[in-house]
């Protein structure tokens, strides 16, 4: 196990090596050890939250797992990913515009393990958000769980990563895992951590506080906390219904509790619209 994983982390530090072409100054990459830790839906609370400010933003549904961002929204998706990837249109072309200040790429439906030269794909790809950032204030790229070569090329290349945790153990070692991967596959970074589902602001602190704790241990990377995230008991019922616009604008509060996230993403970059 140990001979694969050291090999997996060489891969992955090669493949970095090749397509490090962007150091992206308004890229958000949200990401997560695990499933299940509600990164999809904070990942569009943010970009509803930025775009709210005035701020122009592009979300990209990059899960290629399980792309759900038109389930999220209830959106009939009418171009995605899959228009890029099987009919070769320009990423460009792939936009849909929700609101004039929120522009949204639907995921890719294609399997990801059936994707043709990978590598390829991802350079090209990679090349394409670096093209169509300079239209926005901010790209917000849902990845799905784990790592591998797409995640691992778009965090090196961005300058915000997220990644969603909450307070279970289980969530804060996967976290850490994320965090020792990346930084042996291609170096110490900083992190942004958003705690979710948490029962109050206590509990969010101390699992910030214990995931921090082993990061300055044993890692040379740095953590911060981005925002903690409460249970919401209405929220399910608003994602099980596909409205997740109608949970966004019916809850007020929500732009306050991700107000110290958007004075963080605050970027002097100027957008070309």
């Amino acid at each position: 196990m140990i001979a694969g994983q050291l090999k997996r982390v060489i891969e992955l530090s090669e493949l970095q090596k090749e397509n490090n072409a962007y150091n992206l100054d308004n890229l958000i990459c949200f990401i997560s050890g695990k499933g299940g830790t509600g990164k999809s839906i904070l990942s569009l609370l943010t970009a509803l939250s930025l775009s709210e400010n005035c701020y122009k933003v592009l979300v990209i549904d990059l899960d290629l797992g399980f792309p759900n961002a038109n389930i999220l929204l209830n959106h009939n998706v009418q171009k995605s990913l899959d228009d890029y990837y099987l009919k070769e249109v320009s990423i460009e072309n792939t936009i849909t515009c929700l609101n004039d200040n929120l522009h949204i790429i639907f995921g890719l439906n294609e399997n990801s393990l059936t994707i043709r030269n990978p590598k390829i794909f991802i350079k090209n790809l990679i090349t394409e958000i670096g093209i169509i950032s300079k239209k926005y204030n901010y790209v917000i790229i849902d990845n799905g769980a784990g790592i591998d070569e797409l995640k691992l090329t778009l965090l090196q290349n961005s300058s915000f990563k997220v990644i969603v945790t909450n307070s279970e153990p289980t969530s804060i070692m996967d976290a850490y895992a994320l965090i020792k991967i990346f930084e042996n596959a291609c170096s110490p970074s900083s992190f942004l951590i958003l705690i979710n589902n948490s029962k109050d602001e206590i509990e969010g602190q101390e699992a910030f506080q214990k995931l921090q704790k082993a990061v300055n241990s044993f890692l040379k990377s740095r953590i911060s906390l981005l925002t903690i995230f409460k249970e919401n008991p209405s929220l399910k019922e608003y994602v099980s219904e596909h409205n997740l616009l109608g949970f966004f604008y019916d809850n007020s509060n929500i732009l306050t509790t991700f107000k110290a996230s958007l004075n963080i993403f605050k970027i002097c970059s100027t957008a070309q619209y």
